[in-house]
């Protein structure tokens, strides 16, 4: 994702808890429910993307809110799976599959350990 995207996220989200009256209050230890953490969240990952180094802690802090959004029904996965898609990811379809033999260790694949990786 590009910082303006980043940007557009997190404004749709924060209007929404707004709307529902969701306060931004940042919270020590995260319970059960506290959407008012998360709107502190959304409203420090551009400061995130502001910096370089802090780029992949922007992307976790979205994925976790995005499964709080989702685990309290207000997206659905493909609903958010748009919010974070760049216009240039690769069509499933033109995926080219080179290897058949690929070792994925949770899904029972048998590797062979002299292949290098």
């Amino acid at each position: 994702m590009k910082k303006n995207q980043f940007m557009e996220v997190c404004q749709e989200y924060d209007d929404l808890l707004a709307k529902d009256g969701v306060i931004i209050k940042h919270r020590e230890q995260f319970g059960d429910g506290d959407m008012n953490h998360i709107r502190w969240m959304i409203n420090e990952i551009p400061k995130l993307v502001d910096d370089p180094c802090k780029l992949e802690k922007a992307n976790r802090w979205l994925g976790f809110v995005q499964g709080v959004l989702w685990n309290k029904g207000y997206f659905t996965i493909e609903e958010m799976k748009g919010h974070n898609r760049s216009g240039k990811e690769c069509p499933e379809n033109d995926v080219e599959i080179k290897d058949t033999q690929k070792y994925y260790p949770f899904e029972g694949g048998v590797k062979d350990f002299e292949e290098e990786i």
